[in-house]
């Protein structure tokens, strides 16, 4: 693995071929988001963290367990109070998100399993501004081998 953080344009690529016209951000833009100028429907992806796992042949192999998220947002006013209508909107996205990263394993050779959705740290929420956020977490295995 030449970098550790490749797999994020992976996962937008293929988020952007499987949703195609909505807008997908990385983790940079995540980060520098404000909700003036976002737009009504977007999916952020940035990465969570890593776990190392057991190591092997004398400590020159490292299992290694990657998490991402992809946070689904949307804008919608009808029945803010509730939440009702950005719900309505989400609720495809959100399963357009799942059918696109479950089992999908990027690269066989890379990865030992394919992407699986787990149990996140990051909660759904509404902002004032109408919004509605729903983070999906997913984590995928590899190994890092230490190079000759």
């Amino acid at each position: 693995m030449k970098n550790f953080f490749a797999l994020e344009e992976v996962i937008i690529a293929r988020l952007g071929e499987k949703l195609p016209g909505i807008e997908i951000i990385g983790t940079a833009g995540a980060m520098a988001a404000q909700e003036t100028c976002m737009p009504y429907e977007v999916l952020y992806v940035w990465f969570a963290g890593a776990e190392p796992g057991d190591s092997a042949q004398q400590n020159r192999q490292q299992k290694v367990k990657a998490t991402w998220v992809v946070e689904v947002v949307v804008k919608n006013g009808f029945a803010a109070q509730s939440g009702a209508g950005a719900r309505s909107d989400a609720g495809p996205l959100i399963s357009s998100v799942l059918q696109a990263m479950l089992g999908w394993n990027p690269d066989k050779s890379t990865y030992r399993l394919p992407f699986a959705w787990e149990k996140g740290h990051y909660k759904p929420g509404y902002s004032p501004g109408g919004y509605l956020y729903f983070p999906l977490q997913f984590s995928i295995e590899f190994v890092i081998s230490v190079e000759e």
